[in-house]
């Protein structure tokens, strides 16, 4: 899936990484959302986990992984969610976000940009 074109691309900015243990992930899961699945740990987690970041890089040995945690990600967005721009979001357990329950806008971590597809999206997603 290719981006659109745009003027302003946020992605990386404001950016902080933490390691993590991420024994689960392969490297299939590079730029996929992540959420702590226990103590120093983090997976795809189950749909509505709270979004911790988007996995950036893994060891060789599979034992240590980056993650991204603060700043502006892009992340893949389902379509049936229907995103929209200061929704909130939580992970949807398959790498990707979808929004929070109707009502659940503004706040942490949120849509701040979207590039839709026929079935798909792209949001970039503003997270403290």
């Amino acid at each position: 899936m290719t981006r659109p074109n745009s003027d302003l691309l946020y992605e990386g900015q404001n950016r902080h990484f933490t390691s993590f243990s991420g024994y689960n992930l392969t490297a299939t899961h590079i730029n996929k959302a992540v959420t702590n699945t226990a103590s120093k740990t983090v997976g795809l987690g189950s749909d509505g986990d709270d979004l911790t970041g988007k996995l950036m890089h893994r060891d060789e040995d599979g034992l240590i992984v980056t993650v991204q945690d603060e700043g502006y990600v892009e992340l893949p967005c389902g379509m049936a969610s229907s995103p929209a721009i200061n929704d909130r979001v939580v992970v949807d357990g398959a790498g990707g976000v979808r929004t929070t329950a109707v009502g659940h806008t503004g706040g942490r971590p949120k849509i701040v940009d979207i590039s839709k597809f026929a079935t798909s999206a792209i949001v970039g997603v503003l997270q403290e």
